[in-house]
């Protein structure tokens, strides 16, 4: 499968096996059934790796990553989109640890 991340595989360390994943959320979708829940839940996860491991706050200290908004995503391109964004730009900056941590996760769950 060619990854729709061109820009990111290059420059990202997010393995390809989560790009590929991500692949099967288009951005142009038209359905619903087309951004599920799944996609949601690793957004979820890779905030609190990142809030709880690589930075070690709460999530009500200011210096957290606040959750995106999914009940205000009027369209299910707008759900993937902002939630691959999400997902790709909080793994960027994870430290290692994190980084490994949301590797094991997405392997168990995922895979």
């Amino acid at each position: 499968m060619i990854t729709k991340f061109k820009l990111f595989e290059n420059n990202s360390s997010l393995p390809k096996k989560i790009l590929n994943f991500l692949d099967k959320f288009p951005n142009d979708a038209t359905e619903w059934k087309q951004a599920t829940d799944e996609i949601r839940e690793l957004t979820r996860f890779a905030r609190e790796i990142y809030n709880d491991i690589t930075i070690d706050v709460l999530e009500e200290d200011e210096k957290a990553l606040e959750p995106l908004n999914f009940r205000s995503f009027k369209t299910p391109s707008e759900w993937n989109t902002k939630a691959k964004e999400f997902i790709i730009s909080t793994f960027e900056i994870m430290n290692n640890e994190s980084k490994k941590y949301f590797i094991e996760y997405f392997d168990s769950r995922f895979e």
